[in-house]
């Protein structure tokens, strides 16, 4: 019982520690609500560019795929707000992430939580 706890106690401090950070910029192509118990908004962006994968197949040697879609959650109403309008525009967007290891469920379905949406000129979505 007492291991229970200290684990417990461990991950839901970790739950707000920030991994790391940074900015990724595209078109925003969905944000939805989601889930069965707890709703979390989620989103994907279109990156500008293509990451390449390989894939080994017994058949044909090795697949090359392209994906450029890459998936977040956000938290903030506000934010939430600004990249509907940016989506319905097809604006380019500049999206302020950060990355946490720890998530619980009901805060999110990504590691990646939105907290700033910018235009191209550095306003507000």
């Amino acid at each position: 019982m007492f291991r229970f706890c200290i684990i417990a106690i461990l991950l839901f401090t970790g739950c707000g520690i920030s991994y790391s950070d940074g900015i990724r910029s595209g078109i925003v192509q969905k944000i939805s609500r989601k889930g069965l118990i707890w709703k979390t908004y989620e989103g994907e962006l279109v990156l500008d560019g293509f990451r390449f994968n390989t894939i080994p197949d017994p058949k044909a040697g090795q697949i090359t795929t392209a994906s450029n879609i890459w998936t977040f959650s956000v938290k903030d109403l506000e934010v939430v707000q600004g990249l509907e309008r940016a989506s319905i525009s097809a604006t380019r967007v500049k999206l302020t992430y950060q990355e946490r290891i720890f998530i619980p469920p009901w805060d999110a379905d990504t590691s990646y939580i939105i907290t700033k949406c910018e235009t191209e000129q550095n306003q507000p979505c």
